[in-house]
């Protein structure tokens, strides 16, 4: 409307600028009278037309600005939403490897870039393990000491690094791989985790054809590193988890093959087991029919050997010889079927205490009196020191027999002309009798062998038999008979030696409370 008016007002103004000549030829004072007014108007408009355009030009320029700053938000969404993607993307559930993969493919899509690779600080070095080359990974380990070329310093400092050309880039440490795959530049982004340390470097090259890098390129690509360090942190804890999972599995796997192992044999052992039950009943078996049939003909011929030994001086020397050594060899076998009678009882649980009254003090020197023949044979000393009486409950035969056993072992296993020594003491309720020689002494591994059934020695071939003939070894049962009957009565036997070629002590311990029952 108001351009309208402006029309019309022109061409009132031209039909009056004729008025105005016509004026004029009638005479200059005329038509300045007439013209004034009308030239006063004409400028106001004039610059009211100009205000109008430089207003209209300001209008257009404000909307190019608006729709400049629309375009840039709509950028900065769509990068946002890529950056999301990305973040997205690396943070699902990957392998490692395929962690590091995804992360240089998305940091380079980001700014539309070509991937590089990652490398992970390692101690003191920057390890990269493969990179992209033509569209394809290739297995390429590169090693930067921190603070060594491009990506050394940027691992070292945290400060991101571009190079967009590289044949004006003095820091190279390896020149030739960067030509061949980062020919027209690249850039290294460090990864920093929550804690401010750098784990590892991104790094993206760039393409043939694209502008050069530049800060908002690294400003997106540093957004994008922290999510990655937070991604890179999880996958190693995952990875480790991982491989925490896998050993699991092949321990448990380990174990149930050792516990189908130990199961069979356990079920073997069983089965042995049985075997030697049944071996050992067969052989406690033949030691019984053994013992039995042994008893009547050995008591035939000591009965007769007796019976000849009362009229030896009606023989020679070397008969009467022959008649005693028949003798001692007749001794000894009933002595051993007697033994092995009484281990198959021991052995069978019919340990039967028939207690008495009796001084044990008295006991031990009737012990000594008894085995002292035997003693001065080989030269030896007894040495007796117990008290005058110690009145006990016992089963007088066995406790008898564990004594005999083990002073006969005594002089069994000492010198010849060395000295035994016999006490007995009293403390804390209990009798102790200690049988202490010189003699050939116990290794330390062989103090609780000695006192099993049938031990005698390591070395068959060096087994000696005799009943006091020095280092003679019998059936192995004497020891093994003397341990059952002392502990038949609540008590103890063991010994105690230095070692070999010092001696040895035996101690029967006898609770003199329990022997009263």
């Amino acid at each position: 409307m108001m351009t309208q008016k402006v029309l019309e007002w022109f061409a009132t103004t031209g039909q009056l600028g004729l008025v105005g000549l016509d004026l004029w030829q009638e005479g200059p004072s005329r038509f300045l009278q007439f013209w004034e007014p009308w030239a006063a108007l004409s400028t106001l408009a004039l610059a009211f037309l100009a205000y109008r355009w430089r207003m209209q030009m300001m209008a257009v320029k404000q909307q190019s600005s608006l729709q400049q700053l629309q375009r840039l938000h709509d950028q900065r969404i769509e990068n946002l939403k890529s950056l999301l993607e990305s973040v997205r993307i690396i943070n699902s559930r990957l392998s490692f490897d395929d962690l590091l993969l995804k992360i240089a493919a998305e940091g380079a899509r980001l700014v539309e870039a070509e991937p590089g690779s990652i490398g992970i600080v390692e101690g003191e070095y920057l390890v990269f393990k493969a990179l992209w080359y033509r569209g394809m990974l290739q297995e390429k380990s590169l090693v930067f000491p921190l603070g060594k070329g491009i990506a050394g310093k940027v691992a070292q400092t945290g400060k991101p690094y571009i190079v967009n050309n590289p044949d004006d880039e003095p820091s190279l440490l390896f020149p030739e791989d960067v030509k061949l795959y980062a020919p027209h530049g690249f850039m290294d982004i460090p990864i920093v985790d929550r804690n401010g340390k750098v784990v590892g470097v991104l790094d993206v090259r760039r393409p043939g054809g694209r502008l050069p890098f530049d800060e908002t390129d690294v400003q997106i690509l540093e957004l994008f590193a922290h999510q990655a360090a937070v991604a890179i942190e999880n996958g190693l804890l995952y990875s480790k988890l991982e491989q925490s999972k896998r050993e699991l599995e092949e321990k448990n796997k380990l174990v149930e093959k050792s516990l189908r192992e130990i199961e069979s044999l356990y079920k073997n052992e069983q089965k042995v087991n049985r075997m030697l039950q049944e071996l050992n009943q067969m052989k406690t078996n033949f030691m019984i029919v053994t013992s039995h049939e042994l008893r009547t003909p050995l008591s035939v011929l000591k009965s007769h050997l007796e019976f000849l030994s009362e009229g030896l001086t009606l023989f020679a020397e070397s008969q009467r010889e022959a008649i005693e050594g028949c003798i001692s060899a007749v001794e000894r076998l009933v002595e051993n079927v007697e033994n092995i009678q009484t281990m198959l009882e021991i052995s069978g649980g019919k340990i039967e205490l028939d207690k008495s009254t009796i001084d044990l003090c008295q006991m031990i020197r009737d012990i000594v009196i008894e085995v002292e023949p035997f003693a001065k044979q080989r030269k030896q000393k007894l040495v007796v020191d117990v008290p005058g009486k110690l009145v006990v409950n016992v089963d007088s035969t066995k406790l008898h027999s564990a004594l005999v056993n083990i002073l006969q072992n005594a002089i069994k296993f000492s010198y010849d002309k060395g000295s035994i020594y016999i006490s007995l003491t009293v403390k804390d309720a209990e009798a102790i009798v200690a049988v202490r020689d010189e003699g050939i002494g116990i290794e330390n591994g062989e103090l609780e062998k000695i006192f099993e059934k049938f031990y005698t020695c390591r070395d068959p071939s060096k087994h000696t038999s005799g009943k006091f003939k020095f280092s003679a070894r019998g059936s192995g049962l004497g020891l093994s008979i003397a341990r059952s009957y002392v502990e038949a009565h609540q008590g103890k036997v063991y010994a105690v030696s230095e070692g070999m070629g010092r001696g040895s002590t035996f101690y029967i311990h006898l609770p003199l409370g329990s022997m009263d029952n």
